[in-house]
């Protein structure tokens, strides 16, 4: 009867090693029309072919051998690192179950029992084979990775680097730009309120104080950029300064209130009696930060009012956090504009850059200037029901005393 033969992978090269020549031979000849056989009649030999430049994809091992016994020779085969993946089948006479699985333990992948069946040996061998293809394949699949892992991880260093450089090459021309544009511009400025105090008729007093309004809105602008710049690329550096809320409160009410009031809406300002007498804090970071929400809120609303309180949250304990609201009753926003609205550059509608003017940076920087902080700042509002801004900061942050 024919046996079944194994598809052989081309070049797989076996070691057969076994002291007896008949079993030596048998094997051979069972073998060589699908794979090229070596054979080693001791251990020692096979360790001779073992230390050369080629080695065998898989070792068929005689257990019981005079001199070095085949669990001797596996012991050395799985202790050097150049053969211990070599898979190794044991031959032996022996039917012992504990035996057995002593040459398992010790690293054996498979055993045959003598006398051996032809067809049983092509299966195990086929086997080990294809098991030991596929972990060859493994193998180079996982260099692969980690080859390409390791190049990724480069790219994304050098993107990151450079991703740095051009955050500072943009700080730098930031830096530069703003002093370039603010020089030229503190001129035109410093002119124009030389020409305001000279003698002038009603409309070139209108246009020069058109012109001031204009400066001073520019030069905002450039400011609020180059903070922006700094806040997001964290290199803010915040100031320690005195602040008394209520003094602040009142210094907010005297520069809005006659904007408020051209607007014919009530401006309110409320400091709850449990918040600090005095704080230590970057006073003009949080200045800027409230009034671009109070220049949101009165730009917003076209009747009613716009109220802004300072209260105390969790009091008297370790989470205890400063408040600030600012809450209008202007026209509000839709769910789709409250995810953008603390992105630079937004605008609510297509319109409103014209109608209220600004680049959309002045909620943006807030933000910026909240986290930075240590803060937070978030909004709620619905379209025609107004909206109400909520700065948090941990009065830890900040030194406090009455």
């Amino acid at each position: 009867m024919e046996l079944d033969r194994p598809i052989a992978s081309a070049g797989s090269r076996i070691l057969v090693v076994d002291d007896d020549p008949v079993n030596l031979m048998a094997l051979s000849q069972l073998l060589q029309p699908d794979f090229a056989v070596v054979a080693a009649r001791s251990g020692e030999k096979a360790q001779e072919i073992l230390a050369g430049s080629q080695k065998p994809d898989l070792i068929l091992l005689d257990v019981m051998m005079p001199g070095m016994s085949g669990k001797t020779l596996l012991g050395l085969i799985k202790a050097n690192p150049l053969t211990r993946e070599i898979p190794v089948i044991f031959l032996t006479g022996m039917d012992k179950a504990d035996d057995e699985a002593e040459g398992l333990q010790a690293g054996a992948a498979d055993y045959i029992k003598k006398p051996f069946s032809p067809a049983i040996v092509l299966a195990r061998v086929a086997m080990q084979l294809a098991l030991r293809r596929a972990q060859t394949q493994l193998l180079q699949r996982n260099d692969f990775l980690e080859e390409e892992v390791a190049r990724r991880t480069h790219d994304l260093r050098q993107a990151k680097e450079a991703a740095e450089l051009a955050n500072r090459a943009k700080g730098e021309f930031l830096t530069i730009m703003s002093h370039e544009l603010r020089t030229p511009l503190n001129g035109v400025m410093g002119m124009a309120q030389v020409l305001q105090m000279s003698y002038l008729g009603e409309e070139q007093q209108d246009a020069v104080e058109t012109i001031l309004n204009c400066g001073q809105s520019l030069l905002t602008m450039i400011e609020d950029m180059l903070e922006y710049s700094e806040a997001t690329d964290g290199g803010m550096t915040l100031a320690k300064t005195p602040c008394q809320p209520a003094a602040c409160m009142q210094e907010l009410h005297a520069h809005f209130a006659p904007l408020a009031a051209k607007k014919k809406i009530s401006l309110q300002l409320h400091v709850a009696e449990e918040v600090p007498k005095l704080l230590i804090l970057d006073r003009r970071r949080l200045d800027k930060i409230l009034r671009a929400l109070i220049t949101n809120a009165i730009q917003f609303t076209e009747h009613g009012q716009v109220v802004v309180a300072v209260s105390m949250a969790n009091p008297g304990t370790d989470n205890a956090l400063l408040v600030f609201s600012v809450k209008d009753t202007g026209i509000g926003m839709a769910a789709g504009v409250l995810e953008k609205l603390f992105q630079p550059f937004f605008q609510a509608n297509a319109t409103s850059t014209r109608s209220h003017g600004g680049l959309g940076l002045g909620l943006a920087l807030a933000k910026r200037l909240a986290e930075a902080m240590a803060g937070s700042l978030s909004v709620t509002s619905a379209a025609s029901l107004g909206s109400t801004f909520v700065l948090t900061l941990p009065l830890a942050g900040v030194i406090a005393g009455q």
